[in-house]
């Protein structure tokens, strides 16, 4: 169940979700849900190997990709929605950016 728009990059739009299966949901309470529109068979190949490469990563320091869906709209764009544990802070770019400003090195960026 998609709950809000949390954020917009480069490869798309990120919501706050949550899942509809207990037992997912009592594991991650809330997920990120990032929404890629995928222009080419080429795009939506490399796609593809990046999740099955993010997917086998387990480190502290990783986000964790918890699972993806390829659909389709009734105009024919393809998009890949990614299912992703949400980070308490945020994106890591916002992160780093309060960072650099709490610390007075913004002019080391």
């Amino acid at each position: 169940r998609v709950l809000q728009g949390i954020g917009r990059g480069s490869s798309g739009v990120v919501y706050a979700a949550q899942a509809r299966d207990p037992a997912t949901a009592e594991r991650w309470p809330q997920v990120a849900l990032k929404k890629v529109h995928v222009h080419s068979k080429a795009e939506e190949r490399d796609l593809k190997r990046e999740l099955q490469l993010a997917s086998t990563a387990d480190h502290p320091n990783i986000v964790r990709h918890l699972c993806a869906y390829h659909c389709e709209d009734a105009h024919g764009d393809r998009y890949v929605w990614i299912a992703m544990e949400m980070m308490a802070l945020g994106a890591i770019n916002v992160v780093l950016d309060r960072g650099w400003r709490l610390w007075g090195l913004e002019h080391l960026r």
